[in-house]
């Protein structure tokens, strides 16, 4: 699914979601079409820092999703399917399409699950950050030791949380911690025997974040300094792991350069022009 934001008076809206054309009261996720609908109306809509970076390949995602269905797989042979499948039985009819359907079926659904709870961390950090989240929270102690950490290693105490940009250069994004000095995106992983600490940055991490220092200092916000430090902040949801990882200059030049030929890529797939 493709992330969209678009720059109006009103200031910078996320556009993830369209309501459906049968039921206006529903919603799906936005498509490129409707993308290209929205640039006929001269409607300043631009793609995510992470929706052009999906024009590379990612040889460790892909790995992780053959995981997923391999391990659906498994489950299913588990549960007698497969043999099924293959006898005289003809009670549950399962045809090789409906079982490839399955596995899919229940690999996505297992999939969901690592960013939705993802997502839920970042909504408890931002809550966190704009004293929102109750002191009784569950989950209150994590946050609370993300954020000394981060106090720790920047020396900082006044951020932003959550902010949305429109860069001129045609993308947007939504940057999870800054401000004029740092700009921060939180990475979780599920499960400690995935935490690595001092082993986790990956070259899409210091791409996106490189793109946010740009895209935010080309969008109008000019009191951003030009060359905020960047780090990621990665958080284990099974055991409160912590690991700050700071991205050195040579990185995020690099990082840049990568993601400016991305989304060069992406404009002309898409036929976006600026």
């Amino acid at each position: 699914m493709g992330h969209f934001y678009e720059k109006t008076d009103e200031g910078i809206l996320p556009r993830h979601f369209v309501p459906m054309a049968t039921r206006p009261d529903c919603l799906r996720p936005t498509r490129i079409t409707d993308v290209k609908k929205m640039w006929k109306d001269s409607r300043n809509v631009v793609p995510s820092v992470t929706t052009i970076q999906n024009v590379l390949a990612k040889p460790a995602l892909t790995n992780w999703l053959i995981d997923q269905h391999l391990k659906q797989s498994l489950k299913l042979a588990e549960w007698n399917l497969i043999k099924t499948m293959f006898d005289d039985d003809k009670s549950m009819n399962i045809s090789e399409k409906g079982y490839l359907s399955k596995v899919k079926k229940l690999a996505r659904k297992e999939m969901d699950k690592a960013p939705t709870a993802g997502s839920d961390i970042h909504k408890l950090l931002d809550d966190h950050c704009k004293g929102k989240l109750p002191t009784d929270h569950p989950m209150r102690q994590l946050c609370e030791s993300v954020n000394r950490l981060i106090a720790a290693k920047t020396k900082q105490r006044e951020w932003q949380s959550e902010v949305n940009f429109v860069s001129n250069e045609g993308y947007g994004g939504q940057i999870d911690l800054c401000n004029p000095e740092w700009i921060i995106d939180y990475k979780t992983k599920q499960t400690a025997d995935k935490f690595k600490p001092k082993k986790m940055a990956f070259d899409n991490h210091v791409q996106q974040l490189s793109a946010y220092r740009k895209g935010i200092k080309n969008s109008g916000k000019n009191y951003w300094q030009p060359l905020a430090r960047c780090a990621n902040v990665y958080i284990c949801l099974e055991d409160g792991q912590i690991d700050f990882h700071e991205h050195s200059e040579q990185e995020l030049d690099r990082g840049w350069n990568i993601f400016k030929h991305s989304l060069a890529i992406w404009q002309l797939q898409n036929g976006y022009k600026i």
